[in-house]
């Protein structure tokens, strides 16, 4: 195990996660994904997906303004959710998703991040194996829903520094961060506006640039059940 390789682990794991070391954070978990034995790489990859994931909750939380582009919701859940569901799948859970395609405009980026905040929520703290995923629009917002069939402890499944992010973005979208329970099912979701503006179109990328990608957004946002060390 190299020097360079331990001292790089050692100063991610010291720096705070925020946006003055946003380009720091990058840096040394690319470098330490490179650097990382074989015997380690594993364990490795799970600390810089997890300071990674630190960081996006950071600028979730902090976020002042939406990067507001005209999105196809079901295109860009559906893509997702496909990773996802490969993902989360090692881990003996499953994800069905319903959807209309509703276009309308958000900050895809930062509703990627909450949707994905969300699922791993559910597949974490749930204690069912099925996760069933919605998309659907009601009375002018489009709304998100996350449901596990089995019931989860609530308390910590409504806390911690991901949902404070998720609280901040369906803000600024106009919207809010719902969660229920009635013992035997736990659901959460947030709901935007629906917009009709003339922003730019966006394209995300496919599920399959999301699964290749080590340090992709899905990868990132499912990291606490990904891999555990």
């Amino acid at each position: 195990m190299t020097n360079a390789y331990l001292q790089k682990l050692k100063i991610l794991k010291n720096t705070q996660a925020n946006l003055k070391n946003e380009e720091l954070i990058r840096n040394l978990s690319c470098e330490i994904a490179a650097l990382a034995p074989e015997k380690e790489k594993s364990k490795a990859m799970a600390i810089c997906l997890r300071k990674l994931r630190e960081l996006k909750n950071e600028k979730g939380r902090t976020q002042k303004a939406c990067q507001m582009k005209r999105v196809n919701l079901g295109k860009l859940f559906e893509n997702a959710i496909l990773s996802a569901d490969i993902i989360l799948s090692e881990k003996g859970k499953r994800i069905e998703f319903s959807f209309e395609n509703e276009e309308t405009d958000c900050d895809p980026e930062a509703i990627i991040d909450t949707f994905l905040n969300l699922i791993s929520n559910s597949a974490k703290f749930g204690k069912g194996e099925n996760i069933r995923a919605e998309l659907f629009k009601k009375e002018g917002f489009c709304c998100f829903k996350i449901k596990n069939e089995g019931a989860a402890d609530f308390s910590s499944f409504s806390s911690g520094g991901g949902i404070a992010s998720c609280k901040n973005i369906a803000r600024l979208h106009g919207g809010r961060l719902l969660f229920s329970t009635d013992g035997k099912t736990t659901c959460s979701g947030f709901s935007i506006l629906h917009r009709d503006e003339s922003f730019d179109s966006w394209q995300g990328p496919s599920f399959t640039d999301y699964l290749e990608d080590s340090f992709s957004p899905v990868r990132v946002g499912l990291c606490d059940v990904e891999a555990r060390h």
